[in-house]
């Protein structure tokens, strides 16, 4: 903050200049108020999420390559009927199944376990 000191100039009549004294007091800065743990923690979780993302474009083209090489049509046959899908997507479609099932299962035994 700006503190100005205002020479009165009354006071000093015989003076030809006055003279003004201005202190500035400068905020610290972030990372001067920051501990050394902080900035630690900080750093580790900006690296976390890079790695975080990397793991995901990696899955995302695993994924991809998967897609493209079964794409083959495979005969599906259920109760009411039969159709022919890319092989990559029943096993898509059955591993999203899979993944609903066990997240439901986690989320019922939670709730079991906390009452």
């Amino acid at each position: 903050m700006t503190d100005p000191e205002i020479v009165d100039p009354q006071a000093h009549a015989d003076d030809t200049v006055a003279v003004v004294a201005v202190t500035t007091t400068l905020p610290p800065s972030s990372s001067a108020t920051r501990s050394t743990t902080q900035k630690a923690q900080d750093t580790a979780r900006n690296a976390y999420r890079v790695a975080r993302m990397i793991l995901f474009v990696l899955l995302g083209f695993i994924l991809a390559l998967f897609v493209f090489r079964n794409w083959e049509d495979v005969p599906l046959d259920y109760v009411f009927g039969s159709v022919d899908l890319p092989l990559a997507i029943v096993m898509l479609i059955f591993t999203a199944i899979g993944l609903v099932m066990g997240l439901l299962l986690y989320w019922f035994l939670a709730r079991r376990a906390v009452k």
